[in-house]
């Protein structure tokens, strides 16, 4: 029966060199020893794989608790992210489907505005977050719709 446990381990372990990255069989090849610890104590087949069930489900549980902060992946700064924030005045009247650049620190950007609004030239922009290549702005003040007997609907 020793010879299972150690066969058990060895398997999982290729396994797991066979699944890179998922961290998947690793547990069961602990456990497996843990079988193996309890097989050379003397207890019986039941117990021994409970004692497998438990040592896999533990050493899971506390490796998962160890190793999750280590292994998320945090978003990587660039230097465009000191752009977030910035005002400036808009050169050219800004639409969602227009190709506005506009010059920031001695890059060229093309800029979107937020919420597929028309923001004409001269508005005080604030730009609001990055999407791509482009930057994504929002007027400071309310955009003023245009008011006077041009703006009127016609009948």
């Amino acid at each position: 029966m020793n010879y299972f446990w150690i066969a058990l381990a060895v398997i999982m372990l290729v396994l797991e060199l066979l699944t890179p990255g998922n961290l998947i069989f690793v547990w069961f090849a602990v456990g497996a020893l843990g079988g193996l610890a309890a097989r050379a104590l003397g207890a019986g087949l039941p117990l021994q794989i409970i004692v497998f069930a438990a040592v896999s489900l533990v050493s899971l549980l506390l490796a998962r608790r160890f190793l999750w902060k280590k292994l998320q992946t945090r978003p990587v700064a660039t230097n465009a992210d000191r752009l977030i924030g910035r005002t400036f005045s808009l050169s050219q009247t800004l639409t969602q489907d227009s190709n506005v650049r506009e010059t920031m620190e001695g890059d060229s950007w093309l800029l979107a505005p937020l919420d597929n609004q028309t923001i004409p030239a001269g508005t005080l922009v604030r730009v609001d977050h990055l999407s791509g290549v482009r930057l994504v702005v929002t007027p400071v003040a309310p955009v003023k719709q245009a008011t006077g007997p041009a703006a009127a609907p016609r009948s």
